[in-house]
């Protein structure tokens, strides 16, 4: 009841919000900023995570732990986001994580990201996965404890603690890093 104006829930009787999360929410509207999020049907978010506004989840997608997403982030349906108790994720402005990826552990990403489907990443307490701006991951890739520059099209990868650096073609696109 306390969030029919700030959530709009495609399934009003599947779903899940912690406490604290609605306690979050009520109290961004109060300060005067508006929440706007979208919960898809079955959707989870779990105690200890920081929404902002305009967050879009999608069905059946699960948030848990430690995790912050910023302004306008999508998180797609079947995707899980999660940390152990004393790790945290981080999700930039206006990134989208589409349907079905998995991101565990300490992981940053950056504004303005794309994480298509089937992706696979982790950031470990030693290994943590950090990922620049303007970056986009697709194609069956996992990524373990990487660094990503801002720019880069990452795509079809299986790599652990590398140090990805944009490159781009003579007319100035960006070279896809595509290992198997």
């Amino acid at each position: 009841e306390q969030l029919k104006n700030l959530v709009t829930f495609k399934d009003e009787d599947d779903f899940f919000l912690a406490d604290d999360v609605v306690a979050q929410l009520v109290e961004m509207d109060r300060s005067g900023t508006f929440p706007d999020l979208f919960m898809g049907q079955g959707a989870y978010v779990g105690s200890g995570v920081r929404l902002s506004p305009l967050v879009r989840l999608g069905r059946q997608a699960q948030v848990r732990g430690n995790v912050r997403l910023a302004t306008r982030v999508l998180i797609g349906a079947s995707t899980q986001l999660s940390t152990q108790a004393n790790q945290n994720m981080a999700v930039g402005e206006a990134t989208e994580i589409l349907d079905r990826n998995i991101l565990k552990g300490r992981i940053t990403i950056g504004r303005k990201c794309r994480i298509e489907t089937t992706v696979r990443m982790t950031g470990s307490d030693e290994h943590p996965m950090r990922v620049g701006d303007n970056v986009c991951i697709k194609g069956t890739t996992y990524l373990y404890g990487c660094t990503i520059d801002d720019n880069v099209l990452v795509q079809n990868c299986y790599l652990f603690n590398k140090r990805i650096r944009y490159r781009q073609d003579a007319s100035g696109r960006p070279v896809p890093v595509a290992h198997t």
